[in-house]
């Protein structure tokens, strides 16, 4: 349904994921990039409700699985970071939430998540977007432990 041409039925799907994961607290090993693939896709959706419930059911996922979302959390930052340039609140809301929950979650190290901060603040010249990676580092910072910050800065 991430397919359909009716953003209601894009939202719906989103929406499905978020709920499912809501109330759980650990998944079966599975090959959860079956269910990341489609919601990055809607991340770039035209209507910005659809993108927010990927981007919100992305958080749900990362913050279900925790560590074991590793690999699929660094494939979804750099998109998450991009769409953090978005004007709209509900967007840049959702965004801001999901990085706060691959941090939270030990998605993604400190160091992980510095390096694609840090880039991406150098990279874009959008204020909005600078924002929403910086306020993403000082949640990674906030998250870590401080054997995990001292671990970064040696790196």
């Amino acid at each position: 349904q991430t397919l359909s041409d009716k953003w209601s039925e894009r939202k719906a799907a989103a929406d499905l994921v978020a709920s499912l994961l809501e109330g759980q607290s650990s998944l079966k090993p599975a090959d959860h990039g079956l269910v990341l693939r489609p919601l990055k896709r809607l991340y770039q959706d035209a209507n910005v409700n659809v993108a927010a419930s990927a981007i919100k059911a992305t958080g749900s996922l990362a913050r279900v699985l925790g560590p074991g979302f590793r690999s699929l959390a660094q494939q979804a930052a750099p998109a998450l970071v991009k769409r953090g340039a978005d004007k709209k609140a509900v967007v840049a809301e959702a965004v801001r939430g999901c990085l706060a929950a691959l941090s939270t979650a030990s998605c993604l190290t400190l160091a992980e998540a510095a390096e694609l901060a840090l880039a991406a603040m150098s990279r874009s010249t959008n204020t909005q977007l600078r924002s929403t990676a910086a306020r993403w580092l000082a949640a990674a910072v906030s998250a870590a432990d401080a054997e995990g910050v001292g671990r970064a800065l040696d790196a």
